[in-house]
Parts: structure tokens; C-alpha cells; sequence
């Protein structure tokens, strides 16, 4: 592919306190049953997940960029996300619609995906479902 990937000193400044807000609002509050050590665990883990979607958000803008002609030399995760670095000018304004949409449309098929492959798996550890999977993949209709 030959794009390098950089990453920023702020970037782990961001992985810290994604962590932390995990390790300690989080996954406490998710999961009372779970020891300490799983929990810093998991919460690392997630935020490298995290980190790892925000870089295929990246590398799709920097894939569709290469595809129409253009060099993409590098990506920087950063604070707030990720950046890639495009050398000239899409040639058209499809060009750049194409390279400016696939970056979202990536996100969202990441989530869609999360959120089909985990319904039902997430709970509270007083048995209801977090408010994110309320009604997931349940019909709201009642038969009598």
C-alpha cells in the first residue's frame, strides 16, 4: 500500500484518558462482577479497538484517494482522530465526494457490524440491557 502510518504525541494522550474513562466510569458501572485486572484489561483492549476503527476510517480516505490517482504518503492519528496526508487536489468533485464519504460510510459499517455481532451479549450486571441495545433486534409490537 505504502502509506505511512505516524502517530502524534497527543494521540497518546487521548489512548490515556480513553482508557481511564473506561477503566474507571465504564466498565464499573457495565460490569460490578468483573475484578480489577479484567476490567483495565478490557478497557485497554477497547480503546485500541477504538483506535484501530478510527485508522480504517483513515485508511479508507487514503485507499479511495490512492484508486483515484493520487499519492497519500502518510496518515497521523492525532488528538482528535486521524488525518491523511493527500498530496494534491481530487481531479473532480466526484473524485472528492467519493474520497470524503467512504471515510464515514467505513464507520458505519464498523458499528453496524459491532452492534449485529454483540446484540443481545451486552448487559448490566443487574440483568438489563445498556441503553444502547434497548429494543435491538426486538419486536416493539406485543402479540395477544
Amino acid at each position: 500500500m505504502g502509506i505511512n502510518i505516524q502517530i502524534d504525541w497527543s494521540w497518546f494522550y487521548t489512548f490515556l484518558l480513553v482508557t481511564l474513562n473506561l477503566a474507571l466510569a465504564v466498565f464499573p458501572r457495565l460490569r460490578r462482577d468483573w475484578e480489577p485486572l479484567l476490567v483495565w484489561g478490557v478497557s485497554l483492549v477497547a480503546a485500541i479497538v477504538f483506535f484501530a476503527s478510527v485508522l480504517l476510517h483513515e485508511l479508507a480516505h487514503s485507499l479511495i484517494t490512492k484508486a483515484q490517482g493520487m499519492e497519500v504518503p502518510s496518515i497521523t492519528l492525532f488528538l482528535f482522530g486521524g488525518v491523511s496526508n493527500i498530496q494534491r487536489a481530487p481531479p473532480s468533485p466526484i473524485a472528492e465526494f467519493l474520497i470524503s464519504v467512504v471515510g464515514p460510510i467505513t464507520s458505519v459499517v464498523l458499528g453496524a457490524g459491532v452492534l449485529w455481532r454483540t446484540r443481545g451479549e451486552a448487559s448490566y450486571s443487574s440483568g438489563r440491557s445498556p441503553p444502547c441495545y434497548s429494543g435491538w433486534g426486538r419486536s416493539t409490537s406485543s402479540s395477544a
